[in-house]
């Protein structure tokens, strides 16, 4: 038999109790996010077979695990999302291991499920930004906790700007299939290592969202490797590539600011050690300290992950999977145009 029952828990932040006014939009994003997590389950492998995705409450013992990696999970700000499902493990790999012990074959099916879970969290903020905003998740099998669901951050700057938070080039919903199937004609789920324009992009925007917000500076570094990997070449005057392609890519911006070369000093400062960089843990009195640059900072971080994102669903709504420039663009996929 290689069949193994896991189940899944993610605890998904939830605005009900602190942002009441973003509950409407949270809760459609949430909805569409479990209601198409079978089908995005189904083209990740057969190897899983989705059985309930729901909200729900996690067992006591579970509860107390989820408050010892975050004390927040235990509070009113998190809801639990339960995915129960059944994985195939391979049958070659168990006829060779005669000797396994059980528990690292519960492990083995755990973890096929959790990189699947990864993978569609991770690309979730194409989907729906600013909604999917989760901890560490656990995989059970057996009434047994055997693997861990890294947690993913949303930017809630994109889909509920506050006062100075840029709101161009405009961010959308997606359908989290749709941006699924285009990954995956990018090769994003087979290859480990990117190798094409959009390929790179889409790897930069990975670590963006692997990054927590406690690390603006990384993100801005990744957000910028980003852009650059899909609009500039490597001769050149690259900013001026960057600056002309955005506009191009995603329309013009309304105010006149070149603001491509206040990001890209903003970078410099951060990569090169000239810019006033903050003490590790210590990102609350920085803004007490001098509030003033922190918050240009703080839009510069913002902006250059909007123009990430923003670039990235273009291609998703074109279906284009490459592209080449020559200040216009070709681009080749399925039903694309330029």
């Amino acid at each position: 038999m290689n069949k193994r029952s896991v189940a899944a828990w993610i605890p998904i932040r939830t605005p009900a109790w602190d942002h009441p006014g973003r509950l409407t939009v949270y809760e459609n994003a949430r909805d569409q996010f479990i209601g198409q997590l079978p089908q995005v389950l189904r083209l990740l492998g057969s190897d899983v077979t989705v059985e309930e995705v729901v909200l729900g409450q996690p067992p006591g013992e579970l509860i107390a695990w989820f408050k010892q990696k975050s004390f927040m999970s235990g509070t009113r700000l998190f809801e639990y999302i339960s995915i129960r499902a059944t994985v195939e493990v391979d049958s070659a790999w168990l006829i060779s291991k005669p000797d396994i012990e059980e528990e690292l074959v519960l492990a083995v099916a755990a973890s096929q499920l959790g990189d699947k879970i990864e993978l569609i969290l991770v690309l979730s903020e194409l989907a729906y930004p600013g909604c999917i905003d989760v901890l560490d998740g656990a995989c059970l099998s057996s009434n047994l906790l055997v693997h861990e669901i890294r947690r993913k951050h949303a930017f809630g700057h994109l889909i509920f700007p506050e006062d100075n938070d840029p709101v161009w080039p405009e961010i959308r919903m997606i359908e989290l299939a749709k941006v699924l199937a285009w990954a995956q004609r990018t090769r994003m789920s087979s290859n480990h290592l990117a190798e094409s324009r959009i390929e790179r992009a889409l790897a930069a925007y990975s670590h963006v969202i692997g990054l927590s917000w406690l690390r603006d500076g990384e993100g801005l570094f990744r957000a910028m490797q980003g852009l650059e990997a899909f609009y500039s070449d490597s001769v050149g005057d690259l900013r001026k590539q960057l600056s002309e392609k955005v506009q191009l890519w995603l329309g013009h911006w309304q105010d006149n600011k070149n603001i491509i070369g206040r990001l890209y000093d903003l970078r410099s400062a951060f990569v090169h050690g000239s810019a006033r960089l903050v003490y590790w843990g210590r990102e609350s009195g920085a803004w007490d300290e001098d509030e003033t640059e922190m918050q240009r900072f703080d839009g510069g971080v913002k902006l250059s992950i909007r123009l990430l994102i923003a670039t990235l669903q273009r291609c998703i709504v074109d279906d284009i999977t490459d592209i080449k420039w020559s200040y216009s663009f070709a681009a080749s996929g399925r039903d694309a145009g330029a």
